[in-house]
């Protein structure tokens, strides 16, 4: 009897351990979800419905969610990443939403979830992820019967007939379906298709996928912009941008079968160190200057079941460094100082002698900026950047000895100065 007892104690003890490291597991699983809420529109801006929409995850290598559009052209899709057990510092998850409907063309849409230590992460750090992660997806298809047939030069034709061959392996080994209509090859699927014969070597180097070393090492620590910022002749600037501060850039997309080129959604990434530029001052009258991070890039193919292939180009890592552009002269800076006042100039703000300004609207912020990157791999695209702020990011003017600012944001997005003796 006192053996049964001692039995039924250890299986009740062991049988609760396994059940609460079960809800455990639930709940971690469950707080690390994204969601991608999704909204499908034809040209016109009408909500399409019954529209078939498939989430590919960058870091399970293939489809890992389905949906379909409801009479309000939106679905909902909630994934936990399968790689990615423990978050035990930040990491970005990459997907692909590809979506199909009778009548339409087939769109694609790169975008960036953020993944954190839910417990163990700061508020800032929460905060950082909301922003990346609160995007709505807004996909637009076109009308098959609405698009004019694009003219296909003697090189494109030669791509087109290599990346149909490229097709034909994926379905007949069923990487490529009508279940599964979408692929995503990197240049080491590419090179493995050549060891099985499916394509040569000479063909790989039409479509640009054995890529020399050199133009590889070209997609490495590019200057990528992280905004504007301009002085006036006495007048001290200095901006600093935080692990919690990020830069979220357009995915270029380019037609394998026609060569046009197109934006498909963006990426995102974070500032992996604090980036402290150099104190910005000038001599002349005004100056204003782009400052740069330093970037990684990549590249990869995606093959789709009903026949389009398109080559992407996106960020892969923020590198850091604090380079700045060439100076130039600034026709908004330098306004004479008792004029800004009121609305005429924006929001203006004085900044006193032996005093400082931190611009509390740089702070937690989103901005588009005017300076886009260019990046040259397979082929060449200009790419939008958006920046992002947190709560520590420092935009910070100071008045040189014996003067006084005025800092003003005319544009609404950009601020600029002018000065007078104090």
């Amino acid at each position: 009897m006192k053996k049964c007892i001692s039995l039924i104690m250890i299986f009740t003890l062991v049988f609760s351990t396994m059940v609460y490291a079960f809800a455990e597991t639930t709940d971690l699983e469950k707080s690390s979800e994204r969601s991608f809420k999704i909204t499908v529109t034809d040209q016109d801006g009408n909500e399409v419905e019954n529209a078939k929409i498939y989430l590919y995850s960058f870091l399970d290598q293939k489809i890992v969610a389905r949906g379909n559009t409801g009479t309000s052209g939106k679905e909902e899709i909630n994934y936990f990443p399968e790689q990615m057990e423990n978050v035990e510092s930040r990491q970005y998850g990459d997907y692909l939403v590809y979506v199909e409907k009778d009548g339409f063309i087939p769109a694609e849409h790169n975008l960036t979830k953020y993944y954190i230590d839910e417990i163990n992460s700061s508020q800032e750090e929460r905060e950082a992820a909301d922003r990346v992660n609160e995007e709505q997806i807004l996909i637009s298809l076109s009308k098959e019967s609405g698009l004019k047939k694009a003219s296909i030069q003697k090189t494109d034709q030669e791509h087109e007939k290599i990346m149909t061959k490229v097709q034909k392996e994926l379905i007949e080994t069923n990487r490529l379906s009508k279940e599964n209509p979408i692929c995503v090859l990197r240049t080491e699927d590419f090179i493995q298709l050549e060891k099985k014969g499916v394509v040569t070597s000479s063909e790989l180097r039409i479509i640009d996928e054995v890529v020399p070393m050199t133009a590889a090492s070209s997609l490495r620590n590019i200057e990528t912009p992280v905004g504007t910022f301009h002085v006036s002749k006495q007048a001290k600037l200095n901006v600093t941008l935080y692990t919690s501060d990020s830069l979220k850039i357009e995915v270029g997309a380019q037609n394998t079968a026609t060569g046009a080129l197109s934006v498909s959604g963006s990426r995102e990434r974070g500032f992996e160190t604090t980036s402290y530029y150099a104190e910005f001052t000038t001599t002349g009258n005004t100056a204003k200057k782009v400052y740069y991070t330093m970037a990684d890039y990549e590249e990869w193919t995606t093959v789709q079941y009903y026949g389009n292939s398109y080559k992407h180009i996106g960020i892969k890592q923020i590198n850091g460094g604090t380079n700045t552009g060439k100076t130039s002269t600034c026709g908004s800076c330098g306004a004479t100082y008792s004029a800004v006042t009121g609305t005429a100039y924006g929001t203006y703000m004085p900044v006193a002698k032996g005093s400082h300004l931190a611009i509390s609207q740089f702070r937690n912020s989103t901005v588009s900026l005017s300076t886009k990157v260019g990046v040259s791999g397979g082929f060449s695209a200009s790419l939008g950047v958006t920046r992002k702020t947190g709560a520590s990011a420092k935009l910070d003017y100071a008045p040189k000895a014996g003067y006084k600012l005025k800092v003003y944001n005319k544009d609404t997005k950009t601020w600029h100065c002018t000065h007078a003796a104090a």
